[in-house]
């Protein structure tokens, strides 16, 4: 009778239908597995087997909040035979199986294209699906299409025909047992009776950061990483008293003698501020990158100040904004421009810089209402904002709308409708995936890493002409030119996507209104993409108030940064550099130096950043 009655328990449907689940997540496991080996990551061999023992918990929390509704309806129809009641089921999974499909196979599509997991920053550019499309090659739109269609149908058909005639079959069990099911589902939705709901730090059992990706359960941290931005949590990412993490970050920017450098001789010269999309320190020879990807770039070194060690704020052009243009670093899980009543009270350069008598632009070859751009430049008081719009529609031949070229002289001609002095900024995108350019590639092979380094040699081609015209233009004489990254990128070396490497950027200023004891002149300290806005506010002397950004031109500044990515932050100074994880607040050091004090610094900058971000 025993060996009867646990037959009949796995025969019945709920427990059908959360080893159906579990059995997609093993297959889509197996798959993300194999895609780390294929991008030439690695996860301990050893480590296999107990990664799928982890997986279990969060796994089963996220199959309770999938089956929850098809369980209590099948519960219900125990009791009533109701036939209303199996329409309703079938509904539900028809349309619940294809959107589990969608996430699980796009968590594969966002690892291979971002080293990471899906999460609602990645979701969050759904708003804006044409730049989503453009970042895929038509072939791999078109393979996207078919797979999510045929994973989707076959596993439609196996629930089919192996779990749906279980919702109708009799049962061999009492009835009110069947009622359990009512308080099993909000234990393991919760993920256990322990006193702090189930969260991800239950899968970070390894030291290998794709270990512990491969084991979170997408769908489980794509629900709550959603709820997590939508609900901000004023004491999230707190370690210390607040008063403690205040004067600890104060002090990060804090300098008994200032020494601070004059690079130009001109009172107000122009600054056009040329945002490189994606360009890597990977790709520029002097930074130990590629040779040959970017010679124009080279040259141009030999005529200004080449800061050898900034590295940037995130890893998408959202978070670079406020780096940028407000000083302000990179929020875990969330995109501060994306929040535009907390922007709209951030400081802006821009607003110091027209207060000086400036006129402003920002130049952009695709949609600036992408990531809620348009909103930010807007509350940054750019006179001319300039994106795909402006341009002749016979024009948007890029897969996100104009290329560096087209983009390039588009800006000299806002440039010359610019009174001066002028603070103009010019975005490019022809790095962006999926790489297509309208030229010849300088280098062989059809990989990504190949396809990457024609488009930042494109994009340094377009860069000459750009500067060659501009020569020729009268403002020019009295321009300095500061040429930095969005962000950095994982190609074209395959970096892991926490590592400094990924997030390392070149920033150089060069141009004529640069005093010429500077030409060819190399800085080697550590800095950060948000260091901009205080390194501007020297150069043009100007009267802001910038609580998180660092005056790169002060030569006795500390040496610190600190990087964003999803799940954790990166913290490096002169002395070592460690990763931080939020889920299991354990800091790792990748510099073999270990420093208690530097773990402090990047937690109480942390914590003190996130603060001022509640409060805004």
């Amino acid at each position: 009778m025993s060996r009867l009655t646990i037959k009949h328990i796995f025969n019945t449907y709920p427990i059908r239908l959360i080893l159906f689940l579990e059995l997609t997540f093993v297959l889509f496991r197996v798959l993300f597995i194999a895609l780390v080996f294929l991008k030439g990551k690695t996860i301990d061999t050893l480590d296999i087997p107990y990664l799928f023992i982890y997986a279990l918990r969060l796994d089963l929390a996220a199959i309770s909040y999938i089956a929850a509704l098809p369980i209590l309806i099948w519960i219900i129809y125990q009791y009533t035979n109701s036939r209303f009641l199996l329409k309703i089921k079938n509904t539900i999974i028809v349309f619940f199986l294809p959107i589990v499909t969608i996430i699980l196979f796009s968590n594969l599509i966002i690892y291979f294209a971002w080293g990471t997991i899906i999460n609602a920053r990645a979701v969050s550019f759904i708003s804006s699906p044409k730049e989503v499309i453009a970042s895929l090659s038509g072939i791999q739109l078109i393979l996207f299409i078919v797979l999510i269609a045929g994973l989707s149908i076959g596993i439609i058909s196996i629930y089919k025909r192996k779990i749906k005639s279980h919702f109708e079959q009799p049962l061999h069990l009492k009835k009110h047992l069947i009622l359990l099911w009512l308080l099993i589902l909000p234990i393991t939705i919760r993920g256990g009776i322990q006193q702090i709901p189930i969260n991800e730090s239950v899968c970070m059992f390894s030291k290998n950061e794709n270990t512990n990706l491969a084991t979170v359960n997408p769908f489980w941290y794509l629900i709550n990483s959603v709820f997590k931005a939508q609900n901000i949590d004023s004491k999230a990412y707190r370690f210390m008293e607040e008063a403690e993490a205040s004067k600890i970050t104060a002090q990060l920017y804090h300098t008994a003698n200032d020494s601070v450098l004059t690079i130009t001789t001109i009172s107000k010269p122009n600054i056009v501020t040329i945002i490189l999309e994606s360009w890597t320190a990977d790709i520029i020879e002097s930074l130990d990158g590629e040779k040959e990807v970017t010679p124009f770039f080279n040259s141009l070194e030999k005529e200004g100040i080449l800061f050898e060690n900034i590295y940037a704020a995130g890893k998408r052009t959202d978070l670079m904004f406020p780096s940028l243009l407000s000083g302000f670093p990179a929020m875990p899980n969330i995109s501060v421009m994306k929040f535009s009543d907390k922007s709209a009270h951030l400081p802006f350069i821009t607003h110091a810089i027209k207060e000086k008598g400036y006129r402003t632009s920002f130049n952009y070859g695709g949609e600036v209402e992408f990531a809620n751009m348009k909103s930010y430049l807007t509350q940054a008081k750019f006179d001319i904002i300039s994106g795909k719009e402006s341009f002749p529609v016979d024009q948007w031949t890029s897969k996100w709308g104009v290329y560096d070229e087209v983009l390039f002289n588009k800006s000299i001609a806002t440039i010359n409708s610019l009174k001066p002095p002028f603070y103009s900024a010019i975005l490019t995108q022809s790095t962006h995936e999926p790489f297509v350019i309208p030229i010849s590639g300088k280098f062989k092979g059809n990989s990504e890493s190949v396809k990457f380094k024609n488009a930042a040699y494109y994009t340094d081609y377009c860069l000459k002409k750009f500067f060659d015209k501009a020569k020729n233009e009268i403002w020019y004489s009295n321009t300095i030119f500061i040429l930095v990254a969005d962000h950095g990128h994982i190609l074209p070396r395959n970096n892991d996507y926490s590592s400094p490497a990924a997030f390392r950027i070149p920033l150089l200023i060069v141009g004529p209104g640069l005093n010429i004891a500077f030409k060819n002149k190399r800085i080697s300290n550590i800095g950060n993409q948000q260091d901009y806005a205080a390194t501007i506010k020297s150069i043009l002397k100007l009267n802001t108030e910038l609580p998180f950004s660092n005056n790169l031109l002060n030569i006795n500044r500390k040496d610190f940064c600190y990087m964003n990515y999803d799940d954790g932050f990166v913290w490096k100074n002169d002395k070592t550099t460690f990763k931080f994880n939020y889920s299991n607040k354990t800091p790792t050091f990748i510099e073999i130096k270990e420093d208690s004090t530097t773990i402090i610094q990047g937690m109480s900058f942390i914590q003190t950043a996130y603060n001022y971000f509640v409060n805004l």
